[in-house]
């Protein structure tokens, strides 16, 4: 059974001819570009960026101005991101991307160095998976009380431009736990003011509107964990489950890998062991040893990025061939309000 991908829904169909975006030139496109809309009452920021960008993606894509992805390599080839835009010495810069002056194309605010990328060497994708089980099981789960949020830090890079040069990116997010909707939202310094502040309790719990208490009722056997997972998305004829959900856990895990019993990752672990399409590379990204496990069909992939001495999700990838176009890491921490560090 295929399911919905609605961060691809507006942008499916684009003029003849046009290479389809990918997710990350449609976010990135976004933040400048919605910054009159005015926001839905209550929205999952995780879900409403990519929906609300695609519109203005194909637009775009229609007058010729969008720039597409490049920079980065798949599992075996070496990865180094290209010559960084000037620093900005106050830190932070334009949301997103805008136009540039003469017109013509999409360029990348200027965020300073970003983070050092390190070659990739291939490793055994089961294997791997199996040993990162191992480590998962004794990992810790933390817990967030009413009027609590979990405040998300993801810093990384993301294409500039054709030339594949990389760039810094950097988002902060915090999220209340019913849902986990987005309360506030920095992005590379500058405060989203167009964020809806989140209202109501969820009725139905699922991977797009995740709630502590289903996250802690997750089923720990691998088959009913997926089953679980997908039961939260609709039809779709375009991608595979496999694919849908190794985008749609990189998303989840955005705002509740803190809150993840170690059981429920151990199963997460075991269950993506069987995933079509399945590949793994060991790299150094901002001096951090990490394990992509990559997840590749149509010759577009997502990868979730794990830290191998704990067995924990500690970032997310992305990109198309052997082409690595978006890489962050995060860091996860309960604080009382929103905008708390």
């Amino acid at each position: 059974m295929n399911r919905a991908d609605p961060d691809i829904v507006a942008v499916h169909d684009l003029p003849p001819g046009l290479t389809e975006p990918t997710d990350e030139s449609v976010s990135r496109t976004w933040h400048t570009l919605t910054r009159l809309q005015a926001p839905p009452a209550r929205t999952r920021f995780r879900r409403w960026v990519p929906v609300a960008a695609a519109v203005v993606v194909a637009g775009l894509a229609t007058a010729g101005v969008l720039v597409l992805p490049g920079g980065g390599a798949g599992p075996g080839v070496p990865v180094a991101g290209g010559p960084a835009t000037p620093a900005n010495p106050k830190g932070g810069g334009p949301t997103g991307v805008g136009p540039s002056a003469g017109g013509g194309k999409i360029e990348a605010p200027p965020l300073g160095p970003p983070p050092a990328m390190g070659e990739s060497t291939p490793i055994n994708a089961r294997q791997s998976l199996d040993r990162l089980a191992a480590k998962a099981a004794g990992s810790p789960t933390q817990t967030v009380r009413p009027g609590q949020f979990v405040y998300t830090r993801m810093y990384g890079v993301i294409s500039g431009d054709n030339a594949g040069q990389m760039v810094s990116d950097e988002t902060e997010i915090w999220f209340t736990p019913e849902g986990m909707t987005a309360a506030a939202i920095t992005r590379n310094g500058v405060q989203d003011q167009s964020v809806a502040a989140p209202t109501g309790p969820v009725d139905h719990p699922s991977i797009w509107q995740p709630t502590p208490a289903w996250l802690a009722g997750l089923p720990t056997q691998p088959a009913a964990l997926k089953a679980e997972l997908l039961a939260g998305m609709g039809d779709n004829a375009k991608w595979s489950d496999d694919h849908l959900l190794a985008k749609e856990i990189g998303e989840l895990l955005v705002s509740s890998e803190t809150l993840v019993p170690a059981g429920v990752r151990v199963a997460m672990l075991k269950s993506i062991k069987n995933w079509t399409g399945l590949s793994a590379r060991e790299t150094v990204f901002d001096g951090k040893r990490i394990w992509a496990i990559r997840q590749t069909e149509q010759a577009r992939f997502d990868e979730l990025l794990f830290d191998p001495a704990t067995g924990r999700a500690v970032g997310r990838a992305s990109g198309s061939g052997d082409t690595v176009d978006y890489q962050v890491l995060w860091t996860h921490k309960i604080v009382g309000t929103a905008g708390e560090r």
